[in-house]
């Protein structure tokens, strides 16, 4: 396929004239009333394969979380906290990944396939570097770092185990990461999900294996099966992924034989969308953790009814992912291309369809939260503290949606600065304080710390919706 072909087409295609005494479809009709433009469809094909991986991911979790359950509560929250530190690790790969995914869509709008590889070649090696070094952090501290959230004696020694397996391979999802950014920014959401999906069925097999045993062949490993399955799943998409853009995928391709040096002019290109970027996803990630910190010193069944309800969340909140995505490669694209108008009316019909996806799902909420629940596990009070959470942040989801929809597509015009300092009104004056107040003084507990993830996101929704309306990032260059 030519690197044409792999781009998303930024016109919407003319369409022909009804030959005479012929008439078209409804069908065809209908789709000319609802998407006139074509955006909508531009939007979903690139949005469906980016919320289909996230799905598949997040079921994968799920699915993970529901046979750590057989091994008790204990289990459950040992890799809930091994987890925050990988969140912690998450906005640097993250970070670069936004840079990769600007100035990719930027140059491909432009025509310049070129360029748009050489920034992808300078991303691997920047996050080859970034992940070698979480890796030697995690094998040598990761019982100190346990330690430092306060997390409960029996969950110490659990968790640092897990922490020292996954942490210390971070290169291989770092990488991974951002190879799967540079394909996005070329337009082509497909392989990454192709990648993920088959890794998540190696994951699922290796993990059941891993973590029950098979009798008289493989011992029974616990956590610590889960936490290798994820290695060698994450092992076989990095080579993979690797594999592909050495041999040119969409457009792409990493050339083994040229020099591998860091080109200082384009890392500050990168750096420059990155680095505000990282400071964001840090600001969120470090809240998360301090958050994360009240709940658990509220006692083991609280926590883990938090950590039971972020991940039936996550089934409503990471396919706005995908329209994240199809926000940030159209707008930085169209950009490209000197297409301002065209880029800002992407970001809104992006918006338009992750409201209407998580309006439905937060009913879904407040009708079944119970239920949904006890999938995971059937202790009292874990269901009691897990439904009202998910009760609270309900009416929430599409307010969480806009916010993470148009800071999509702020990132992908390369506007991280903005981005920053919404999240760190939002988190940090307003999530945090009112986290703590809620949940000690006032004596809500864990559902405080819910009804201020809600405040949260009001503020941060406002904040972007000024500036998006504002107009200022189109003019921003990359």
């Amino acid at each position: 396929m030519s690197n044409s072909d792999q781009a998303i087409e930024l016109e919407t295609l003319e369409r022909p004239t009804a030959l005479p005494g012929l008439q078209a479809s409804p069908a065809a009709a209908w789709r000319r009333v609802l998407d006139p433009d074509g955006l909508n469809n531009q939007v979903l094909h690139l949005a469906w394969p980016a919320i289909a991986e996230q799905l598949l991911q997040t079921m994968l979790s799920i699915t993970t979380m529901i046979m750590l359950g057989r091994l008790g509560t204990e289990a459950i929250a040992s890799v809930g906290v091994a987890n925050q530190f990988i969140f912690l690790m998450m906005p640097i790969w993250g970070s670069v990944s936004v840079g990769t995914v600007a100035l990719v869509a930027r140059r491909v709008g432009a025509g310049d396939w070129a360029e748009a590889s050489r920034v992808a070649k300078q991303s691997v090696l920047l996050g080859l570097l970034l992940g070698l070094g979480l890796g030697v952090i995690s094998i040598f501290l990761a019982k100190p770092l346990v330690q430092l959230i306060g997390a409960p004696a029996e969950l110490v020694e659990p968790a640092a185990l897990v922490l020292r397996i996954t942490g210390g391979l971070a290169v291989l999802p770092v990488v991974m990461f951002i190879m799967g950014g540079a394909l996005r920014g070329a337009g082509d959401t497909r392989t990454p999900m192709y990648i993920t999906a088959s890794i998540n069925v190696l994951n699922l097999a290796v993990a059941y294996v891993l973590i029950f045993g098979v009798a008289g062949v493989v011992p029974a490993l616990g956590i610590a099966g889960a936490a290798w399955a994820s290695v060698v799943a994450r092992a076989v998409g990095f080579l993979a992924l690797l594999v592909l853009l050495f041999r040119g995928r969409s457009g792409l391709r990493i050339a083994w034989r040229t020099s591998w040096r860091i080109d200082r002019q384009l890392l500050g290109s990168l750096l420059n969308i990155s680095l505000p970027a990282a400071a964001e996803q840090f600001l969120v990630t470090f809240g998360m953790m301090l958050m994360s910190i009240m709940v658990v010193r509220m006692g083991t069944a609280p926590y883990a009814a938090h950590q039971v309800a972020m991940q039936i969340e996550a089934i409503s909140v990471m396919p706005c992912f995908g329209f994240a995505v199809a926000a940030s490669t159209l707008i930085g694209q169209h950009l490209g291309a000197g297409k301002p108008q065209r880029a800002e009316a992407s970001g809104w019909a992006a918006v338009r369809m992750g409201i209407f996806w998580t309006s439905l799902m937060g009913l879904v909420f407040f009708l079944f939260s119970p239920a949904m629940v006890r999938v995971f596990s059937t202790d009292a009070t874990v269901v009691f503290w897990g439904a009202l959470c998910l009760r609270i942040i309900a009416a929430g989801e599409p307010v969480q949606a806009f916010g993470f929809i148009t800071a999509g597509g702020l990132r992908g015009a390369g506007d991280t600065r903005w981005t920053l300092r919404a999240t760190l009104a939002g988190m940090w004056f307003f999530r945090l304080p009112l986290s703590y107040l809620l949940a000690y003084p006032v004596g809500w507990g864990v559902a405080g710390v819910w009804v201020a993830m809600f405040a949260d996101h009001l503020v941060r929704d406002a904040l972007l919706l000024r500036r998006y309306l504002s107009g200022k990032w189109k003019k921003i260059a990359v």
